[in-house]
C-alpha cells in the first residue's frame, strides 16, 4: 500500500504548486469573457451566469493504462463589484475624483458527473475576492483571498477515490508610485494553505509564506524596466511518505517589456533564483532563471505570442523541478462574436534527489532522478449568438514523457510502474451569463 501512494504522490508532484493539465474552463478564468452587461444595484454591478458542458476524458487518472469516461459539468458562477469606470460614465454620472474603495469578488462552483464509476462525482469550488483602497493613488493598499477547491482525479485510485484539495492565497500589497505613474515599487506578503482531503495524500499538506517586492520604471511611453523579488518560506505538515524538506526558494529578475513597432512588442529578462534545504542529507540548489517574449499584433483582434522560459517550482518530491519551456499563444477575435484561442508549451522538467521517508530510492533501478518532458496543448473556440447566451468548445492534450518508472508491489512481487502518461480531452458547452 506504501509503495502505491509513492506512485500517486509522484505524480500528484507534477501538478503542485500549479496546474500543468489543461483542465479548467477556458472562458470561467477571464472575468472579462465570462461577465455580461451585469444588473446595477446601487454603487454595485451583478453578473450571474451558468455554463453546462459535456465532454470526454481519454486518461482520468493520469495512468500509463488509460481509462477514459464521459463528464458533465455544470458551472453556476456570480460575481460582484464597484461600478466600473464604463459603468459609471454610461450612468451619467462625473467622474471628478477616482474611486478611493475598488472592491470585486467572484464565487463559481463546477460539479462534476463521471459516468466511470472509479471517479466520484464531486462540486469543485473557486472564489476569490480584492480590496483595494485610494487605487490611483499615489500609495495604495490592497487585500485579497483566493480560494479553490479542486476535484478532478489527479492519479491512480489505489489510495482511494477522494480527490478533494483545497487552496487557499491570502495576502495584502502596498503600491507607492509617482505621478503619472513613470515610476512604481510594491511590497506585499501572502500565506498559501495547501491540503488534501484525503488523508493518504497528507504528505502535501503545506504551508508556504511568501515575501515579494517589485519594481517599475517607465522611460518610454510604452517601455518599462522592472525588477521583482520573491521568497517562498514553505513548511510541509507530514512529510511521512517521501524525504521532502522546508526549504525557502528565492527568485530575484531584472527585465525590459516594451513595445519595437506599433505591432510587435518583446520582454526580455534575466535573474538568479535558488532553494535552500533544511534537511543536509538533500541538496540545495541554485540557478540562472530567464525568459525572452515576442508579442505580435497581427491586426487589432488578432494576437500571436511566443517565448522561451526558464524557472523553477517547488515539489513535493525532491522539493523542486527546474522547467525549460516553449510556448506559442493565439488569439482571434472576428466581428465580436467569434473568438478562437490557442494554448500550447513544451517543456524539460528536472527534479532533486527523490527518495523515501527512510532514505531509500522508490525504483527497481535505484535511480533518484527524474526528468520529464511535457506536452500540454489547448484549443478554444466561444460564438456568442447575443451579448448573454454563448456556445463553446474546447479541446486538448497532455503528454508526460519520461523513463522514470516505480516500484511496486503486486502481491509480494516487485512490479515495474511507468510513470509516463497521455491524455485527450474534448468539451462541448453553453452558457448563460449577464
Amino acid at each position: 500500500m506504501l509503495r502505491m501512494i509513492i506512485r500517486t504522490v509522484c505524480v500528484a508532484a507534477l501538478l503542485l504548486p500549479s496546474a500543468t493539465i489543461v483542465s479548467a474552463q477556458a472562458w470561467l478564468g477571464d472575468r472579462a469573457r465570462r461577465e455580461g452587461p451585469g444588473f446595477r444595484v446601487g454603487n454595485l454591478e451583478l453578473h450571474p451566469g451558468i455554463g453546462v458542458e459535456g465532454g470526454y476524458d481519454s486518461n482520468v487518472f493520469m495512468s500509463d493504462e488509460p481509462v477514459g469516461s464521459a463528464i458533465f459539468r455544470i458551472t453556476p458562477h456570480f460575481d460582484v463589484s464597484t461600478l466600473g469606470e464604463q459603468r459609471r460614465e454610461d450612468g451619467g454620472e462625473e467622474r471628478t475624483q477616482a474611486p478611493k474603495v475598488q472592491f470585486r469578488a467572484g464565487v463559481a462552483a463546477p460539479i462534476y458527473v463521471f459516468l466511470e464509476d472509479q471517479a466520484r462525482n464531486d462540486v469543485g469550488i473557486n472564489g476569490d475576492l480584492e480590496l483595494s483602497i485610494l487605487p490611483d493613488g499615489p500609495v495604495t493598499f490592497s487585500v485579497y483571498d483566493r480560494f479553490s477547491r479542486r476535484v478532478r482525479p489527479f492519479t491512480e485510485s489505489g489510495a482511494g477515490n477522494d480527490f478533494g484539495r483545497i487552496t487557499n492565497v491570502a495576502g495584502g500589497n502596498l503600491r507607492f508610485q509617482t505621478r503619472g505613474g513613470v515610476f512604481s515599487a510594491n511590497l506585499g506578503y501572502d500565506l498559501t494553505w495547501q491540503f488534501f482531503e484525503n488523508d493518504a495524500f497528507d504528505f502535501g499538506n503545506a504551508l508556504i509564506h511568501r515575501a515579494e517586492a517589485g519594481a517599475n520604471f517607465r522611460f518610454l511611453p510604452h517601455t518599462t524596466l522592472f525588477y521583482d523579488f520573491t521568497a517562498d518560506f514553505t513548511n510541509y505538515q507530514d512529510p511521512s511518505v517521501l524525504r521532502v524538506s522546508d526549504n525557502v526558494r528565492v527568485r530575484n529578475r531584472v527585465g525590459l517589456n516594451g513595445a519595437l513597432t506599433p505591432r510587435l512588442s518583446a520582454l526580455v529578462a534575466v535573474g538568479y533564483g535558488a532553494v535552500l534545504v533544511d534537511d543536509p542529507t538533500l541538496r540545495d540548489f541554485d540557478t540562472v532563471i530567464a525568459q525572452a517574449e515576442l508579442r505580435l499584433k497581427l491586426s487589432p483582434t488578432t494576437k500571436l505570442t511566443f517565448g522561451y522560459e526558464r524557472d523553477f517550482l517547488g515539489s513535493v518530491i525532491g522539493n523542486w523541478r527546474t522547467r525549460d519551456r516553449g510556448y506559442l499563444n493565439f488569439q482571434w477575435l472576428l466581428g465580436g462574436s467569434f473568438l478562437l484561442g490557442f494554448d500550447s508549451w513544451v517543456g524539460y522538467l528536472k527534479f532533486g534527489t527523490i527518495v523515501d521517508s527512510s532514505g531509500a530510492p522508490i525504483t527497481v533501478d535505484g535511480s533518484t532522478e527524474r526528468s520529464d518532458v511535457m506536452v500540454n496543448l489547448s484549443l478554444f473556440a466561444e460564438y456568442r449568438f447575443t451579448d448573454w447566451l454563448a456556445l463553446n468548445a474546447t479541446v486538448g492534450y497532455t503528454g508526460d514523457f519520461t523513463d522514470f518508472e516505480y516500484d511496486r508491489l503486486i502481491g509480494m512481487s516487485p512490479v515495474v510502474d511507468p510513470a509516463d502518461f497521455s491524455k485527450f480531452q474534448a468539451w462541448l458547452g453553453v452558457r448563460v451569463f449577464y
